[in-house]
This record gives structure tokens, sequence and C-alpha cells, in this order.
């Protein structure tokens, strides 16, 4: 089968110059795909592109600010902006991309780990340009596992003996470190770093939840999210936390452990489904049902 052609275009953001691919019908009903923290489009989000172009949608698929080949190339992380915090800044990037991109269609959104995050900022805040969103390893917080298992390990990426006391597969990390590098650019990863953890701190510190309950209580646009059994950056129980919270929540396809995770290398894939072949089949099932669900 051959690959669909990606169209690249660079668009004005706010500032700062977002390269986002589209592919597939222009009259296609559109999907965002928005990609994970330290990750491009198409590292995180590539083997959904085919099948929803195959099925007719419209795929736009951004690199964030400051990643892959989005500007800035060297992202500051901040905690002082006149957004509450970053995942805002880039729900507000991808609100202006949206508009550009497909200024008379609300968009489906896929979001992926920081990406669904910021999906379900987007759904809360932008309901005009959202029909519904799919969102897994998304817990609409910033939890202690996430803490624990990879923000407070970061630091030590700039460590030449790779020291990580609670992660004993040192390869791996520097394994990790080199992929971020090929991906951003060593001066983009080492700013990245600096700033990203204290963020990120920043908001476990004020209780981790991104969207107040308030504004959780008032999305109006169907959700899907799919728990991960094993997620330990987003419990299951925290993901049924939000569930209570979001008056449109749809049952998604529930707990699912896509691979054991033995060493970090297996972290990604094993809350990544979009990256196994039954989990691509599941989100794209999910997909459709939620594009039939807002049908108008």
């Amino acid at each position: 089968m051959k690959e669909p052609a990606l169209k690249e275009l660079t668009l004005g953001i706010r500032g700062t110059r977002i390269v986002v691919k589209t592919a597939g019908p222009k009259n296609g009903i559109p999907v965002l795909l928005l990609h994970g923290a330290w990750g491009t489009c198409l590292d995180h989000m590539q083997p959904l592109i085919e099948p929803l172009v195959q099925l007719g949608y419209r795929v736009i698929c951004p690199d964030m600010r400051g990643y892959g080949k989005s500007q800035p190339r060297t992202r500051v992380f901040t905690t002082k902006s006149s957004y509450r915090n970053y995942f805002f800044q880039d729900a507000a990037d991808m609100a202006h991309v949206v508009k550009k991109v497909s200024p008379s269609k609300p968009v489906l959104v896929m979001g992926y780990s920081d990406g669904g995050e910021i999906g379900l900022i987007m759904t809360a805040l932008y309901p005009e340009l959202v029909r519904g969103s799919l969102l897994w390893a998304t817990s609409g917080k910033i939890t202690k596992g996430l803490i624990d298992s990879f923000v407070a390990q970061i630091p030590a990426l700039s460590d030449p003996l790779w020291e990580h006391p609670k992660n004993e597969d040192q390869q791996g990390w520097a394994d990790w470190k080199d992929t971020l590098v090929a991906r951003h650019g060593e001066e983009s990863f080492e700013t990245g770093v600096k700033s990203y953890v204290p963020a990120v701190y920043s908001i476990y510190a004020k209780g981790g939840q991104l969207l107040s309950d308030t504004e959780l209580s008032k999305i109006q646009r169907h959700v899907y999210l799919v728990t991960i059994e094993g997620d330990v950056d987003n419990p299951v129980a925290d993901v049924e936390a939000l569930i209570g919270k979001i008056p449109t929540y749809q049952n998604g396809a529930g707990p699912r452990q896509w691979a054991n995770v033995t060493n970090y290398q297996d972290v990604e894939n094993a809350h990544s489904p979009q990256k196994d072949p039954k989990g691509l089949i599941m989100l794209v099932h999910d997909l459709k049902q939620l594009a039939e669900l807002t049908a108008k």
C-alpha cells in the first residue's frame, strides 16, 4: 500500500512558526493529531495517518512549539507567562492551527500523553473548534507517577555517568537522549531539559490538575478516554477520577496493557497503543464511533 502523500505547511502562529503536515481529502472530516512530550507528530502519530486517510479523513499533524521542525529552536518551558502553564500555551497554538488549516470545520482531536492533555484543554476552552476528542495516556493532571518515573530522572541525562538512581537501565536512557537530540537538536534538548523540569514541578506543586473542576464540568463536546493498565504516569484511578468530572465522557476501550515494561525502552510502547497493531485498530475504531456520535 502506497504511503499517503504529506503536504508540509509552515504557519506563522503567535510570534513563532509551527510546521504542520496534512494528508487526505480536503473535504474529509479533519482529524488533529497531537503528539506527546519530546516527540514530533511523525515520531508519535505516523502509524495513524495511513489508516485515517484510507477512511477518507483529512489528517492535520503539527509539531508543537519548539519540537521537530517548529520554532523556536530553543524552547523555554516558562512558568511565567500570560498562560497558566505551557500546556495552555500549546493549546492556544493548536487552536490557531485549526483556525488556519480547517477554518470552516471543527476537528476531531486525537491526542497522546501531553498531546492528550492539550487536546482536553482545547475541548474545554475552544469548543467551537473541536467536534470531539479521543485521548490516551491522559489523566488531566501531573501525577506523582509521572514525577517519579520520568521527570525526576531527566536532569541526570546531562550527567556523563548516566546515573539514574531510580532506573538501572542507564543505556536505555542514553539511547533515549540520543533519539531526542536527533529529533530536536543538541541545543534545543539541553535548553528544554533545564526549563521543562521546573515547569512540570511547578504544576505538580499547585496540585497537578490542569483544568479546574468547573471547566471540566462545562465540556460540551464528546470525549473518549482510553485508559491503559500499568501506565504509572496516568494511573487508571486518576483517569477514572477525570471521567467523573466530564459530563460528555464516553466509554473508550477500557484498561489495556500493551506491553510488559521491563526497562525504559519499553515505556513509550507500553502506553502507546497507536504503535501496537491491535491498539491501532482499536483507536481507529473508536475514532469512527466518535465521528458517528458527533455527526450533525
